[in-house]
């Protein structure tokens, strides 16, 4: 009997002041609606929160290591090489100054290699 692998996404949703939270899950639409509905300690009565990235169609060891370098960068210049994602890139209904991005949906997202020293940007 084969049992099916679940595939799994590390992302990083923002809410209007800015605040960061980077997580996996195997569902980001379901995911993303526990954050804003409540369920989800940490981010509750702090949202709404957007989707800001995403690495889709991971291993849950591949997926668990690149959420920990991630949460690692504490929100660092690192943080924004490894995703892609432009340092002052705020989303509209944010209602922050900035730089308008791409939709999460349509970032290039950089192919990350991982190595001995955690991962890297292989381009």
């Amino acid at each position: 009997m084969d049992v099916p692998l679940l595939i799994y996404s590390v992302y990083i949703i923002k809410n209007p002041s800015g605040k960061l939270y980077i997580g996996l899950t195997d569902d980001v639409a379901r995911r993303l609606a526990q954050h804003n509905s409540g369920v989800s300690t940490w981010t509750r009565n702090k949202g709404p929160w957007l989707l800001l990235w995403e690495k889709p169609a991971m291993s849950l060891s591949d997926s668990r290591k690149l959420e920990l370098e991630l949460k690692r960068q504490k929100g660092g210049d690192r943080l924004y090489r490894l995703t892609g994602l432009a340092r002052q890139a705020h989303h509209p209904a944010c209602g922050t100054i900035g730089s308008n991005p791409t939709p999460a949906t349509n970032l290039k997202i950089p192919d990350l290699s991982y190595g001995k020293s955690g991962f890297f940007v292989s381009n």
